[in-house]
């Protein structure tokens, strides 16, 4: 069980937009229950081939046979509000998608959309005491609005929903989707519109938009891969190549670019024999304690290497007040450094438009000697994040309401709102390893890498289909790209920083914690991130070693002026909660 205060910090939305996400490879830790099959990862497991009950074919998981949603496929007609933003006239049953959920399972949805995004309607559809809308998407339960209606007993408790008219969804959830998900009284409040198993880095479609990213058209005229730039001496071996030739490419301002934000968060710890997290914390399991990435000399380290790389012309001045969302598409970097450097794939058509013969890529992780390895963290579980679902007791028929999103979280359900219906949509692929994906046909594989396009379909439709998805499914609709010679290069770069990537690191436990406004530990929190957010910037930008250290020791000082162990002192009970409510839905931390 977890505190409802302690909401989870991830930026899984980044990860949607850029397919970093999976599922579980491990068939123990997929489910709850006996229902799921192992993953399609071999062409010897013949589960993976089975058809589901619709006649679908089994791409990472059989559905059970008989689930309570097929009990009543009869007709009605709910009501939901949707907190999002939509201004183009569409309804429910538009597409061939929604047309498809109707049909399986009986149940038409009547939208209304949010005219704002400040969620006030919300707010006032909560004050007014009209009838409410039978279902409410878009709730974060860290919203003011979600804790109201659980205090004013405007919701069901989904797990006792589940209990009464879907034992079976049970089966259909990760366990620590389940544990995670629970509030102080021990109940379910919400469906997850998106959650992922904690062993997703283990799924064969995973994969991982990397931290450096690079013009590899420029890296392949030096005469370099991308998977061999490993260690910080080869890297500034290429930038002394590059700076020896750099007139031939008079648009590249920046050897390298580093994201600020990113930077002082700490995302490139791992480069130095630590480990990237969401937050600027690092949690010891041993010692039981909390610290600053750069409380520590690796800490030093790091901001000491930033600092050589400003003196030695690598790392312009200018880096730190530049607008990054300008240098991308101009493709005026050689390498760019941020957390989950999506923008970067994601503009190869802008920059490829601005220079001529331009192409991008990720590198493979980079460390500072030969004996480190950059690990990752990534999000273990993500649902106190989401925007998800709940289900109103306003709602006359809370049995076809629940039974609808036990149908959502079905393979079947997250494919059709992911890859769209299957012979109409996608074949069963399945590729030289024996991986089973929903490979695109029609208008579908036409539209494969216009998400607008896919839209019209119903495909990928984030904003309107998306209720009760795991994020797998995102992955899986993604994994034809593999196989795109035009992606082929971007691909085999997310893929050089998987193997570096885990779900299970104790140091980013303080990830999944959240830091209330309003509260003492935010005020601490905001006093001692005024003063390292711009002291890390003074200290790499630092003209000798001795001024340097100086600003360092600063540094150092001023945070524990403000109150910085106070903060830890709060924190710490907080992150034992986490641990403790994650540990018990078999998670094992190192």
């Amino acid at each position: 069980m977890v505190n409802k205060k302690l909401i989870c910090t991830l930026l899984l939305a980044t990860m949607l937009v850029t397919g970093c996400s999976g599922g579980s490879a491990d068939s123990s830790q997929e489910s709850s229950g006996t229902s799921s099959a192992p993953l399609s990862s071999s062409g010897e497991d013949s589960s993976s081939q089975q058809a589901g009950p619709s006649g679908w074919p089994t791409v990472y998981k059989e559905d059970p046979e008989h689930l309570e949603w097929m009990d009543d496929t009869s007709p009605i007609t709910l009501t939901m509000f949707k907190g999002e933003v939509i201004t183009d006239g569409w309804n429910w049953g538009d597409d061939r998608v929604t047309e498809y959920i109707t049909e399986r399972t009986g149940v038409k949805l009547d939208v209304q959309f949010a005219q704002s995004s400040d969620n006030n309607e919300l707010t006032l559809m909560l004050a007014s005491g009209e009838k409410l809308p039978d279902i409410i998407a878009t709730v974060y339960p860290s919203s003011i609005q979600y804790n109201e209606m659980i205090q004013g007993d405007y919701i069901h408790k989904i797990d006792e929903l589940i209990d009464e008219y879907c034992p079976s969804m049970w089966d259909l959830l990760y366990p620590e989707e389940i544990e995670f998900s629970k509030m102080e009284d021990g109940h379910i409040y919400y469906v997850s519109r998106q959650t992922q198993s904690v062993s997703y880095s283990n799924s064969p479609y995973f994969y991982m938009n990397g931290h450096i990213a690079t013009r590899t058209d420029i890296l392949n005229d030096l005469g370099y891969k991308i998977d061999e730039i490993t260690s910080t001496d080869k890297w500034i071996e290429v930038m002394d190549a590059f700076m020896a030739r750099k007139d031939e490419w008079p648009e590249v301002n920046y050897p390298i670019y580093i994201y600020q934000p990113s930077l002082t968060s700490g995302a490139f710890d791992g480069m130095f024999g630590g480990e990237t997290t969401s937050s600027p914390y690092r949690y010891d399991m041993e010692t039981d304690t909390l610290s600053y990435w750069f409380e520590s000399e690796r800490g030093l380290e790091q901001l000491k290497f930033w600092n050589r790389m400003y003196k030695e012309g690598y790392l312009p001045k200018n880096v730190f007040t530049d607008d990054f969302a300008s240098i991308v598409p101009q493709g005026s970097f050689l390498f760019l450094l941020k957390n989950n450097a999506w923008e970067v794939p994601a503009n190869k058509a802008a920059i490829a438009e601005n220079v001529e013969g331009a192409t991008v890529s990720f590198i493979a992780p980079i460390t500072n000697a030969p004996d480190q390895e950059w690990s990752m963290a990534i999000s273990m579980v993500s649902p106190m994040i989401m925007p998800n679902t709940v289900i109103t007791k306003d709602c006359e028929h809370p049995d076809r309401a629940i039974r609808l999103m036990e149908f959502l979280k079905t393979e079947e359900g997250n494919l059709a709102v992911t890859a769209g219906i299957y012979g109409e949509h996608w074949e069963l692929g399945t590729d030289d390893q024996g991986v089973n994906y929903p490979n695109p046909i029609g208008e579908a594989a036409q539209a494969h890498f216009d998400i607008a396009k896919l839209n019209t379909l119903g495909i990928y439709n984030s904003t309107k289909t998306w209720i009760a998805v795991d994020t797998l499914y995102d992955d899986i609709a993604g994994y034809p790209q593999r196989f795109d010679e035009e992606n082929e290069e971007i691909t085999a770069g997310r893929d050089l920083w998987k193997p570096y990537v885990k779900t299970n690191l104790a140091s980013a436990l303080p990830d999944l914690v959240t830091i209330e406004s309003g509260t003492t530990e935010a005020d601490i929190e905001g006093n001692c991130s005024d003063i390292y957010e711009n002291m890390i910037i003074d200290i790499i930008l630092a003209e000798s070693e001795a001024e340097l250290q100086s600003l360092y020791d600063k540094m150092i000082a001023d945070i524990n002026s403000v109150g910085k162990e106070n903060l830890f002192t709060i924190l710490l009970p907080k992150i034992h909660d986490v641990k403790a409510s994650l540990e018990a839905s078999g998670i094992v931390f190192e």
